[in-house]
């Protein structure tokens, strides 16, 4: 069964989009400024019922300069009972990259080897648990898989190495990195991946100096217990709130709907 109710979505969207900006990314703000280049979004045209795992793959191409305030790059999912994100995060003004694993209203979580767990709380409808592997070693022009799965009352993220393509996208026999595991008070059932957000921020008055950025994801999978794979595709995509216009921050789904395309002022050549 397809889903592309983008009302349901955009719900859950706006209230997850405002929890991650105020609890996981630390967006700071300034008197006076804010965010010239907005948001972006791709609906994943996914399958609701009895998928226990998805993958989702990305690259990101950055430019020479070190202009940009923040980037998040992620994946946003949720089961019947909880909901989170998991991909990249950059919010130190340079190229340095945070892998990240964020799922609301779970109870308790174990980082995998070389990353860390903390809690978040700012009430019973705001309150979960991240994963976070700081400085991770981003290579220009590979391919990023990350991997989220439930078994009964647990939920886990993996990120892989790089890749230079696609070609593994359906193997489960290549290494992966555990980011986090979260456990819930009960079974959790229909994982499914609802979209990617894209944010490259740039907290001044010009859309004249935003940093570039490329960001390609492609349409996740979904699967069953490591098998019965089921490739999704992706629906409309948006630029939200953005004060800049045509050439400064686009995006677009390719004409197969397998891949989703952010640009902010793309440069020829990146790092």
């Amino acid at each position: 069964m397809w889903v592309t109710s983008q009302s349901v979505v955009k719900t859950f969207y706006l209230f997850g989009w405002l929890a991650l900006l105020g609890n996981v990314a630390c967006v700071h703000k300034h008197k006076g400024r804010t965010s010239v280049l907005g948001h972006a979004e791709a609906i994943v045209s996914h399958f609701r019922d009895g998928y226990d795992g998805f993958r989702g793959y990305f690259q990101l191409l950055i430019g020479p300069e070190y202009k940009n305030e923040k980037i998040f790059n992620l994946l946003y999912f949720r089961t019947d009972e909880v909901f989170g994100y998991v991909g990249l995060l950059n919010y130190n003004n340079s190229r340095v990259f945070d892998a990240h694993f964020s799922v609301w209203n779970v109870n308790s979580a174990t980082p995998g080897k070389g990353f860390g767990c903390v809690e978040f709380n700012n009430g019973d409808a705001d309150r979960g648990y991240k994963c976070v592997k700081e400085s991770f070693p981003l290579i220009r022009n590979h391919i990023y898989f990350v991997d989220v799965e439930i078994t009964e009352s647990s939920i886990r993220a993996y990120i892989t190495s790089g890749f230079e393509s696609l070609e593994s996208r359906e193997s489960f026999h290549i290494q992966r990195r555990l980011i986090g595991s979260m456990s819930y008070c009960k079974g959790m059932q229909n994982l499914r991946p609802l979209g990617y957000y894209v944010h490259n921020i740039r907290d001044r008055d010009s859309c004249d100096v935003a940093n570039s950025l490329v960001a390609v994801n492609f349409a996740p999978m979904q699967f069953v217990q490591n098998d019965f794979v089921k490739h999704t595709t992706l629906g409309n995509a948006h630029v939200f709130n953005s004060k800049c216009k045509d050439p400064f921050v686009l995006i677009a789904v390719a004409e197969d709907k397998k891949s989703v395309i952010y640009f902010t002022r793309p440069s020829f050549v990146y790092t």
